[in-house]
């Protein structure tokens, strides 16, 4: 039907169908993903209603957790910021490590976690006991074995630390610094074939690494030397 027809059949004053046929409606208080109705109406609509705030709140708070904070999360939480050297990070990683040792007895991650902060301060002792228990409760933990390892090693306990250092590297051959101090304690022990074989080890997932580089020059000297330049 023409354009003219429709508008005089329905003695509308407005040429545009638009105003009645498919009327606009305010979008105050339309929610971002609100379905629009493309309908175009049979019936002109003569009166559009505005949208109206909604009478009640849609979007109610949360209720407030009265829990306890977790020390464990807290604790370990406390411990990676102080591993970035943050002033006062130590003190409360070690408070609330301790409390979550309390509350959980056979957490190895925390038992690990107060090691190496006592280690830090000289504890050696305390250090050595968490990280042993920490492997009896998880034997294939590998922080708290690295970590025993260097108070070993430390205290002229080559074999030891030696046994300590090895399933970890075995297991995350990527970490250098493990086989490195691994290669040099071979070397040291007279067990050069070892320590030859863990520096290539080394310089397959870091072949960059120039320490290591050096450290494999003087293995394959004659004599064989054990320095790092």
């Amino acid at each position: 039907m023409p354009w003219r027809q429709i508008r005089c059949q329905h003695k509308s004053k407005e040429p545009d169908c638009r105003v009645c046929h498919v009327p606009a409606t305010s979008t105050s208080d339309i929610a971002h993903t609100q379905a629009t109705d493309h309908r175009i109406l049979r019936k002109p609509q003569t009166t559009v209603l505005n949208a109206q705030a909604p009478t009640e709140q849609r979007l109610l708070p949360f209720p407030v957790d009265s829990a306890e904070p977790d020390a464990r999360d807290l604790g370990l939480a406390w411990e990676s910021v102080a591993q970035q050297g943050v002033k006062g990070a130590d003190a409360q990683a070690d408070q609330w490590l301790h409390k979550a040792v309390l509350e959980g007895p056979n957490d190895a991650g925390v038992l690990a976690a107060l090691g190496y902060e006592e280690q830090k301060r000289g504890l050696t002792e305390q250090a050595r006991e968490h990280y042993l228990r920490a492997l009896e409760i998880d034997p294939l933990s590998n922080e708290p074995a690295l970590n025993l390892g260097v108070i070993e090693a430390q205290a002229g306990n080559a074999d030891r630390a030696i046994k300590l250092w090895q399933g970890p590297f075995d297991r995350i051959p990527g970490r250098s610094e493990v086989g490195m101090n691994l290669a040099l304690l071979y070397c040291s022990t007279g067990k050069m074939e070892r320590a030859r074989t863990t520096i290539a080890q080394v310089l397959k997932f870091n072949p960059d690494l120039t320490p290591a580089r050096n450290l494999q020059r003087q293995l394959n000297a004659d004599p064989a030397t054990c320095g790092i330049r």
